[in-house]
């Protein structure tokens, strides 16, 4: 049997790459260039600022930006290359991927408290904890925001 492959995190880094590190322990790095010579709708991505917005999907089967923008595991992993990492990646990476408790309440439109108890009750995980305050991976902070506002979403748009 096949092992699936599923994404763990991501960073967007310069030069519209993105440094993918799968489940399975193994990173990659690939150039979202390549789309860009296959599919229009991907132009957008030149934008650094739409750029660093991709996130892993709640499932761990793709890279999104927007409900248009998306890019498999599959293609990820079959045309990422492997890569041992550089410390500017790794720094890069840290960058991009890591939020305090007032970004994440930032991104997540809460408070503190909203995000003790999301921690508490483990629907957030902390990388670092630094005594009252603490570190965040971005890509799941996002992921969490994006798996609650598709609930919220469902939810209202459900005809039962």
């Amino acid at each position: 049997m096949e092992e699936t492959i599923k994404i763990k995190r991501i960073s967007a880094l310069a030069d519209m790459k993105l440094l993918v590190e799968f489940q399975n322990g193994v990173t990659k790095m690939y150039d979202t260039k390549r789309l860009l010579k296959k599919y229009d709708f991907f132009e957008p991505l030149k934008d650094p600022d739409i750029f660093t917005m991709a996130n892993v999907d709640y499932s761990g089967s793709a890279v999104i930006w927007n409900a248009d923008m998306d890019v498999s595991e599959w293609e990820l992993w079959t045309n990422g290359v492997e890569i041992p990492l550089t410390a500017d990646d790794l720094n890069q990476y840290q960058i991009n991927n890591s939020v305090s408790t007032a970004e994440a309440c930032k991104i997540l439109n809460c408070t503190r408290q909203n995000i003790d108890i999301l921690t508490k009750t483990g629907k957030i995980h902390p990388v670092i904890k630094l005594g009252n305050n603490k570190l965040f991976s971005k890509s799941d902070i996002m992921s969490y925001k994006f798996r609650t506002d598709n609930e919220a979403y469902a939810k209202e748009f459900d005809p039962l």
